[in-house]
């Protein structure tokens, strides 16, 4: 029987742990030998004396803390104030400088600019690292950048702005993750000149990917289907329309659109059938192994290289050599590796979502799946391979549920049928989707396969449509703390524990976790004081009113919901109520507060909070003697002109003002106003 090394899974996580300690907690001026020298001098002395060496609890205490101390230095050592070389260190915050970068991702269009990440390669002529963020606005349609482009430019970055209203994607953390913390946004004048740059792996990659997907716009496969081939076949989701996206996930069966471990391990299953006679062969294994390899990577290359797809590649491809010289390991040692391997490269991976799906799911289909397959072993091949693909779902869904519902706050009860229905075609849809583009690249895909394929997408897509409009079966609002995930993920664990060994130690610790979960569940109801959030929002009003178990809000726009309104009730696990209207005076926590809008029509009540909405002409200078306001809040809905005289008036009367263009969504409880207007 092959076994679980146990050791490797506690390095794995020792250092998974140092590292979210170095992003909650960095250490300054952190050199990277700290964690280097205790790491090295402990392989060492195992390497000279692991036969001398007996098994002790306390050699096992100093393996866990060197893992942990290297996770922690691994991760500190890149952040930019322990980079000496970091362009943090050699500019000047209140001025522009000369920018050389080199493009690290394909351009996206929006609306108003062009955005792209760039690595930085100097400034004002001194060399120096890191990575931005680029904006560029008023692009013309001649100007066509790609990977490894040069471009020079004189600009001033800004820290990435965090977002305005609470329970709204965090675009600052999240590219804050992929190690980018500033960025520019520039005019294209500013940019002097641009010139092709060293090529890179990634680039040549990046530019065969786009060449790729130009050659399929010309076959006659529908828009919507050449879309979704795209995100099936080589990872690009961008041509995928927003509501088509969102029926993918309603429907459970979004991982389908993005490369990943799901599409690599269907690759490798194939061709480990197709190769089999090279095993007659001598040293037939090791060539399967080094051919398998060979095509894996082929395959990650026609992808793009991206991280999600490169970690997929390499994850399978320790599987694939750990079968391929038939190693005595049980696969889970070989995930773990793969694991440590990852965040060895790169540690900022640990907090990316698509890392986290996929460990998860892949963990869960081999711990969980055996034993639910046991519950049934139906002697028909049918009913076998269609009861192994209900336990992989279901397995790979009780893995990914807890960091799904945290992430999204929403959980597709019909993910089984999906599954059921996708799966077993999903491997004919992947490999001869490959066929498909490879053909489409040498202008010989044939009319008939083209169309049979559209066929089979369009089918899909209609399945999913038709799915992901049973409303009544996606479980909206829900809502889970990073605690709660964690004793979510506890309680899991303990429950098959206690099913498999029928031990009371199991028992016990899902009992633990239940009671810690509700007593948090509890705290968080009786802790929770009433809220006023006045939101930023472009030409529009938006206040929300939040309890411990309630949410209403208003809208100067009556025809729909606001997006940051949805997010916010997402976010608390609560769906919002629309209230009719707001008064100009009403009371919260003991406060008063008066709204006062287009009409400027006010009540006469002493030391109030006053918000200002669609622009009332005003003499605020009077209002102030007349109400003597604890705080005046001016939102989106206002002139700029108007905000900017409001905002004088106010500094000279010494009245705190709060504008939700500059400084976001303004946040009423006791405590959050002593905090931010003591």
């Amino acid at each position: 029987m092959k076994f679980i090394n146990l050791r490797v899974f506690a390095f794995a996580v020792a250092m998974a742990l140092g590292i979210l300690l170095a992003k909650h907690a960095p250490y300054q001026q952190f050199p990277l030998y700290w964690g280097l020298t205790p790491f090295a001098l402990l392989l060492l002395l195992w390497g000279f004396l692991r036969h001398r060496i007996k098994p002790s609890i306390w050699f096992s205490v100093a393996v866990f803390a060197s893992f942990f101390a290297f996770g922690y230095v691994n991760l500190s050592h890149r952040l930019p104030v322990n980079d000496k070389h970091h362009f943090t260190h050699h500019y000047n915050n209140n001025e522009a400088a000369l920018f050389v970068l080199k493009v690290r991702s394909q351009p996206k269009r929006a609306a108003k600019h062009l955005q792209l990440e760039a690595k930085i390669l100097s400034v004002n002529h001194q060399e120096s690292r890191g990575q931005i963020l680029l904006h560029l606005y008023n692009v013309e349609d001649a100007i066509s950048l790609q990977v490894d482009d040069l471009l020079w430019l004189y600009a001033m970055p800004t820290p990435i702005d965090p977002p305005q209203n609470p329970g709204s994607f965090n675009y600052k953390a999240f590219m804050s993750n992929k190690g980018i913390h500033h960025q520019i946004k520039a005019q294209t004048r500013q940019l002097l000149h641009t010139e092709d740059g060293t090529p890179t792996l990634l680039g040549q990659a990046q530019r065969f990917q786009q060449f790729l997907m130009q050659q399929l716009q010309k076959t006659s496969i529908g828009p919507r289907e050449k879309a979704i081939i795209q995100g099936l076949i080589l990872g690009n989701r961008n041509d995928i329309d927003a509501a088509q996206y969102a029926n993918y996930a309603n429907a459970g069966a979004v991982h389908i659109l993005a490369v990943s471990g799901l599409h690599v391990g269907i690759l490798l299953w194939f061709l480990q059938f197709l190769l089999i006679p090279l095993e007659r062969m001598r040293y037939g294994r090791q060539l399967k192994v080094i051919v398998l390899l060979l095509i894996l990577w082929s395959f990650a290359f026609m992808a793009g290289l991206s991280p999600s797809v490169v970690r997929a590649v390499t994850m399978f491809s320790l599987f694939c050599i750990a079968s391929g010289f038939n190693r005595l390991t049980n696969p889970m040692n070989t995930l773990a590796n793969a694991f440590f391997l990852l965040l060895l490269w790169n540690p900022l991976w640990l907090f990316h979502i698509g890392f986290q799906f996929s460990f998860a799911a892949v963990f869960a289909i081999l711990w969980i799946q055996p034993k639910l397959s046991l519950l049934w072993q139906p002697k028909a091949w049918v009913l076998k391979k269609g009861w192994d693909i209900i336990t992989v779902s279901l397995a790979a869904q009780i893995g990914v549920a807890p960091i799904s519902i945290y992430y999204f706050h929403q959980f597709p009860g019909l993910f089984l049928l999906s599954n059921l229905v996708i799966l077993p075609f999903l491997g004919i849809l992947l490999i001869l989707g490959i066929i498909v583009v490879c053909l489409a690249a040498f202008d010989k895909l044939p009319h008939g396969v083209a169309y049979f394929y559209d066929r089979l997408i369009h089918a899909m897509n209609y399945f999913v449509d038709w799915v992901a409009g049973q409303q009544e079966f996606v479980i909206e609002y829900l809502s889970l703390s990073k605690l709660e995930v964690l004793l979510v993920y506890a309680s899991i664990a303990t429950f098959i524990y206690f099913l498999e060994y029928r031990r009371a130690i199991g028992l016990f610790g899902l009992l633990g976790c239940l009671i810690i979960f509700q007593s948090n569940t509890v705290l968080q109801k009786y802790t929770t004081k009433a809220q006023c959030i006045v939101f930023q929002r472009y030409q529009e009003s938006l206040i929300a009113f939040k309890s411990e178990n309630e949410i209403a809000y208003w809208s100067s726009k009556e025809e729909r919901i606001s997006k940051s309104i949805t997010s916010f009730g997402q976010a608390h696990g609560i769906q919002p109520l629309r209230l009719p209207k707001v008064p100009e005076l009403f009371k919260l926590n003991q406060s008063y507060w008066i709204l006062i809008d287009s009409t400027a029509v006010y009540p006469d009540k002493k030391g109030p909070f006053i918000l200002l909405t669609q622009s009332p002409k005003i003499h605020l200078g009077m209002l102030i003697e007349q109400l003597q306001p604890k705080v005046i809040i001016a939102d989106g809905s206002n002139y700029r002109s108007y905000v900017q005289r409001w905002k004088k008036t106010c500094k000279e009367k010494g009245i705190p003002f709060h504008d939700t263009r500059e400084s976001g969504a303004f946040i009423f409880s006791e405590v959050e106003v002593a905090k931010n207007f003591p």
